[in-house]
């Protein structure tokens, strides 16, 4: 078992000792001298670090189609100033009043993509790719470069390094050693990922220059706020490329319209989500000053935003396309509210839920193959 560091004010409960041990038999083992093909491993970049200072790491699955390439950037909510920094949402600290952001990846992030997108099934369609996984630990939406100074619970004076720009480009130069340059490349990701798809697909992208065939699809991850860029440039200190992008209050939507501008019909930009996200409600919610609460309300401000979002993608990129779905939340509260499944390609419904006689898979491959199309706006109350 791993050392854990805990800070003063956390505990662990007994839920979680229970977990620990299910934890530990899902870790990959690190990168050995010869990997095994088919097999996810661990890479560990030389001085890279998690929020709460732990070594971060990402995982490589060297695929037998190994031209095929998918690099996937994990969930996990965000942090934007001193309060949201101070409430972490780990393992070990199940009892804070809010929580904002994994802040280690040290027992979150392995084996999830199992599940879903990478399945090794027979019959899925990734099973055989090679898969590059990026867990999330930083609180950045996976673009930041700096420290952030804040005052912990305990009182003490701390620092959230806001290293996702750095983890991810060290952890695709350490993949790319085994891999090479693919010719088909599909980033994505969900949630937190989901942003950090589309804030960071073009530096991927050019990371992995010569790789003509390109799809990008964000899943469950739409949230309005009016300083997103701000936030960008002061509080992560993201490249100055990337805060450029922003300009509006929908972080994701000007990032993806900004990697349509530089490739043009090169790249498939996609988006996925649930109609009443249960989790992107109560995020907004928290944002608007409500605290972070489900409402009905909320879920039907949400269907009219994808409805908007749908509409502008098709106007301002040719070629891209949504997939919307319905699902019941696992939170009751959120179920009673009218919500519904936040994320899906790290799930195991990814299988099984179909819209519109069609699964999100079904989908995706299908819009890959240069036939994309929009599905499930029958969902939608008009």
């Amino acid at each position: 078992m791993k050392e854990i560091h805990l800070e003063p004010w956390e505990s662990i409960s007994e839920t979680v000792k229970g977990w620990l041990p299910l934890i530990e038999q899902r870790l990959y083992p690190v990168m050995p001298e010869e990997p095994e093909v088919g097999k996810f491993y661990r890479l560990y970049p030389e001085d890279c670090i998690s929020a709460n200072h732990t070594p971060y790491h990402g995982s490589l699955r060297i695929g037998e189609e190994k031209e095929n390439l998918l690099v996937f950037f994990n969930g996990g909510g965000v942090s934007w100033d001193e309060y949201t920094a101070a409430h972490p949402n780990g393992l070990f600290n199940a009892g804070q009043k809010d929580r904002f952001y994994f802040n280690e990846c040290e027992w979150l992030g392995d084996g999830v993509l199992e599940n879903g997108i990478a399945s090794r099934e027979e019959g899925k369609p990734f099973r055989n790719w090679s898969v590059i996984n990026l867990p999330y630990s930083t609180g950045d939406f996976h673009c930041g470069t700096g420290d952030f100074p804040y005052t912990a619970l305990d009182g003490s004076q701390r620092i959230l390094p806001h290293h996702g720009y750095i983890n991810t480009m060290a952890v695709l130069r350490m993949a790319k050693e085994y891999i090479g340059t693919p010719k088909k490349l599909l980033i994505a990701g969900t949630s937190a990922g989901g942003w950090g798809t589309s804030l960071m697909s073009e530096d991927v992208i050019r990371f992995f220059e010569g790789c003509e065939d390109v799809t990008c699809l964000v899943d469950s991850s739409t949230t309005l706020k009016a300083d997103w860029k701000r936030i960008a440039r002061e509080v992560w200190q993201a490249p100055e490329h990337i805060v450029s992008r922003i300009h509006s209050e929908d972080l994701m939507r000007d990032s993806y319209e900004a990697l349509y501008k530089s490739f043009g019909g090169k790249v498939r930009c996609l988006f996925d989500c649930s109609i009443r996200d249960a989790a992107l409600v109560s995020l907004q919610n928290y944002i608007d000053g409500q605290g972070m609460i489900y409402t009905r309300e909320g879920g039907e401000r949400l269907e009219k935003r994808l409805l908007e979002l749908c509409e502008h993608m098709r106007e301002t990129m040719p070629g891209s396309a949504c997939f919307f779905f319905t699902a019941p939340s696992a939170d009751a509260a959120a179920e009673a509210a009218g919500l519904t499944q936040h994320g899906i390609l790290e799930d195991a419904s990814l299988h099984e839920i179909r819209t519109e006689g069609k699964t999100l898979l079904e989908w995706l491959v299908s819009a890959m193959s240069g036939n994309a199309e929009t599905v499930g706006l029958s969902l939608f109350a008009r």
